[in-house]
Order: C-alpha cells, then structure tokens, then sequence
C-alpha cells in the first residue's frame, strides 16, 4: 500500500504517480495489470447551503473532487495553516 498517491499517467509496463504532499514523482515499474476505479464525484452542497451565511467558506475535500481521506486531511491542514 501506498498512501497519498495520485495516478499521473502509465505507459507500456510503468505506472507514474505524483505525491499528493510533496508533488514529487513516484514510479512503479514492471506493472502487468493496472485497475483504475472511477465514478465518484463532488458533493458541494454544503458550500451551497453556506453561501451568504458566512464570510468566507474554503472548499477542500469531496466538495472539491472526489478524494482519498488521507487527502482531504492534507487539504484540512494546509487550509488550516493559512488561518
């Protein structure tokens, strides 16, 4: 297991991925079969529901774009940082 990866791109026996901390390149070579699971999609009703009532709302996680959790952690933490 490989946690925080993101797929960037594969070609004939290699699998590409970017780091979702870091954004550094991560390589997998000698890959025979790669599965790719796709269909979930944001969910931003809650920014809509919050629209108006608060100054600011900051979109991070599934609102934004389906995510891992350990991704939306990352994103609650830099976003936290900025506070």
């Amino acid at each position: 297991m490989s946690p925080l990866l993101r797929l960037a791109g594969w070609s004939d026996r290699s699998a590409y991925f970017q780091h979702a901390a870091s954004q550094e390149t991560v390589v997998f070579e000698g890959i025979d079969t790669l599965v790719l699971s796709f269909g979930g999609r944001a969910d931003d009703s809650l920014e809509r529901e919050l629209a108006g009532c608060t100054p600011e709302v900051r979109v991070i996680g599934d609102c934004l774009s389906p995510r891992t959790a350990e991704e939306a952690v990352l994103e609650g933490w830099r976003e936290a940082m900025q506070l």
